[in-house]
Parts: structure tokens; sequence; C-alpha cells
């Protein structure tokens, strides 16, 4: 019997390590405060008013090497540009922890405008 629940354990430890993880980012940038910081917002799921709302945002960054929260966007992408353009995107927010991908090409990004 020990041979199949560790089997399992396997299986499942592997399984877990190959998990992908979608989210919904959303950039803003602070033209209340006149300072024009860009920030990034991340969901598990398509944000309610309310969601958006009551979420913290993380502020872009120039790096994140001293493991400070926020994003690191690159490319011509960034900030109004199209997002199949952006080449790196980091960033290290809670409940997301840190992330870094480096991009040929973004194929799943959907620009959405939605003004209620």
């Amino acid at each position: 019997m020990k041979f199949p629940i560790t089997a399992l354990l396997s299986l499942s430890l592997a399984t877990f390590a190959a998990a992908e993880r979608y989210f919904y980012v959303y950039w803003s940038q602070d033209t209340v405060s006149g300072t024009g910081a860009y920030m990034y917002y991340f969901f598990d799921n398509h944000p309610s008013c309310d969601d958006v709302f009551n979420t913290r945002g993380v502020m872009e960054q120039d790096d994140l090497d001293d493991g400070q929260e926020g994003a690191v966007c690159e490319g011509a992408g960034c900030s109004n540009g199209k997002p199949e353009e952006i080449t790196k995107f980091e960033f290290n927010a809670e409940n997301y922890g840190h992330y870094c991908e480096s991009f040929v090409l973004f194929s799943f990004w959907v620009y959405v405008e939605d003004f209620r």
C-alpha cells in the first residue's frame, strides 16, 4: 500500500508544479494627484466595479531586484501601447507573489473599454 500512496503523492506534486495560473491585470495612470504614476491591479476573475474600487494596486517600478512590491513593464506595448509589443512583464504583488516572464508575442491580451 505504501507504493500507491507515494506514487499518488508524487503525481499530485508534479501536477501542481506544472499548473498554470490565469489572472486579469488592469493598468491605470494617476491623473488626480498629478504624479502620473502607473498602477497595476490584479484579479483572479473578471472584476466587478466593487472589486476594482476596493483593490489595492501596485506602482510601476524600474526594477524589483530588492524584492519590493511593484510591477515592471518593458517594450513599446507598455502604457498606452499595443499589448502584443510588451517584451517583459514582471510583478511582485500581495496575494500573487513574484512573477516574471519575457514574451515574444502576447496572444491572449484583450482591450477592455467598459466605462460606467
